[in-house]
């Protein structure tokens, strides 16, 4: 499975101090991984417990996440210097090279902050292994990304698309089935180009996951989705540069979906300007020594946590959606979708 990290707030981070520093940023989550609560990493745990937990967990989360990398950072250039334009605008860079050595994408994080921050390394489930398959995907001034894997995608993919809108169709660059997620959303969503409410974007958001499990009843077997072997794991975010959702979600009655966290105080430690920082940076490059209670409100959602500091993360529970509103107010619930 993919891995995926999002930020969103009222404090500018530097692309830098959240993506490339931490002790296990997302860009370190290509071979390494880390999932309390799901995987025990304390000493004394016994072989037998382990071996239990790991035994589910591997077939959604371990895996090397070597197929392409993606991020997306909000800003407001673009509402500066053309009328008409409203709110952040997503800048974006994608690439299939090994992002860890990636002289470029290195260079934009060291010299650009943002207030909200999307960023992507992808497993592939099929090929091609291209950009244009990397996430975030981008639509006006929202982004869209996906962690899990739509089951007997490409039986159903001919049925997704009858339910989109031509306008979205005709923007789909890839072959995947996260893209066709996103066409979903938007899809429902209405116009990318403006900002939506909270709740526009939560019933586009559960209308896209409705959709796709309608899709696998009408099309598939009985025979494919006996027990449910047509059961999809859908950790899925978005944003408009503002106002964030994200879910942790997979239609199965014991299966787990892929792991996901939150954290509204780990942003501080990806901070350098801010004393306790965690980062690898060295101590002749912080830029300032504030107090930690004068950082901005903010909300962290990643598939892993990207400090070691386990009391600053919470795993989501299982089919709950988190809403962060412009205001960084944040509402979670459970949600029951079936077809």
């Amino acid at each position: 499975m993919c891995r995926w990290f999002a930020y969103v707030g009222h404090e500018d981070c530097l692309l830098e101090d959240v993506l490339i520093e931490p002790k296990h940023a997302i860009t370190k989550q290509v071979l390494d991984h880390y999932l309390p609560g799901l995987i025990h990493h304390e000493p004394g745990e016994t072989q037998s417990q382990e071996q239990a937990e790991e035994a589910e967990i591997k077939m959604r989360n371990i895996m090397f996440n070597i197929d392409g990398f993606g991020v997306a950072w909000y800003s407001n250039t673009r509402s500066e210097f053309e009328v008409g334009v409203e709110g952040p605008r997503a800048a974006m860079y994608k690439t299939v090279a090994p992002i860890v050595t990636d002289t470029t994408f290195n260079f934009i994080c060291q010299n650009t902050a943002s207030k909200c921050i999307l960023a992507h390394v992808r497993a592939a489930s099929r090929p091609p292994i291209v950009e244009t398959n990397n996430h975030p995907f981008i639509f006006g001034r929202h982004s869209f990304m996906h962690n899990g894997g739509v089951t007997f995608f490409p039986e159903i993919r001919h049925g997704i698309l009858q339910r989109m809108k031509p306008e979205i169709v005709s923007q789909l660059q890839g072959n995947t089935d996260s893209e066709h997620l996103a066409g979903l959303y938007f899809t429902y969503l209405g116009d990318t180009g403006v900002a939506h409410s909270i709740e526009d974007m939560r019933k586009a958001l559960l209308g896209a996951i409705k959709t796709v499990l309608e899709v696998q009843n009408a099309v598939l077997t009985p025979e494919q989705l006996k027990d449910n072997g047509g059961a999809s794991s859908l950790n899925l975010c978005t944003s408009d540069g503002q106002k964030m959702l994200a879910i942790r979600f997979r239609n199965h009655p014991t299966q787990q979906p892929p792991s996901l966290y939150t954290s509204t105080t780990a942003g501080i430690a990806l901070n350098r300007k801010y004393p306790g920082s965690s980062l690898d940076t060295d101590e002749d490059v912080q830029a300032d020594d504030r107090s930690a209670k004068t950082h901005g409100k903010h909300v962290i959602v990643a598939s892993e946590p990207t400090t070691f500091q386990q009391s600053a993360w919470t795993l989501m529970a299982k089919n709950e959606l988190l809403m962060v509103d412009e205001h960084i107010n944040v509402k979670t619930e459970i949600v029951n979708i079936s077809a």
